[in-house]
């Protein structure tokens, strides 16, 4: 094997572990959904929240998030976390 045979060789590798470095954090990329439950009087500011918030996570992640939010009393809450985990 001459000297630029080798390189190439080289440098093919040095690039394929780059390249399968940064892979993977792309190639994923996935919708996410998530659910805020809070109580009735922090509505307004989980409403604000959650969508700076959701713009964080893509950035973050370069996933896409989707926030369903839950707001009502405990009973209520409860009966659509249990579904929401339930699907």
């Amino acid at each position: 094997m001459n000297r630029f045979s080798r390189h190439l060789t080289v440098v093919t590798i040095v690039a394929a572990i780059v390249i399968s470095l940064f892979t993977p954090r792309f190639a994923h990329a996935a919708a996410q959904t998530i659910l805020n439950v809070s109580h009735d009087p922090t509505r307004e500011f989980y409403q604000d929240y959650d969508v700076v918030f959701a713009k964080y996570w893509k950035t973050k992640t370069g996933d896409d998030l989707t926030v369903n939010v839950s707001n009502g009393g405990s009973g209520k809450q409860a009966a659509r976390g249990r579904a929401f985990v339930d699907k």
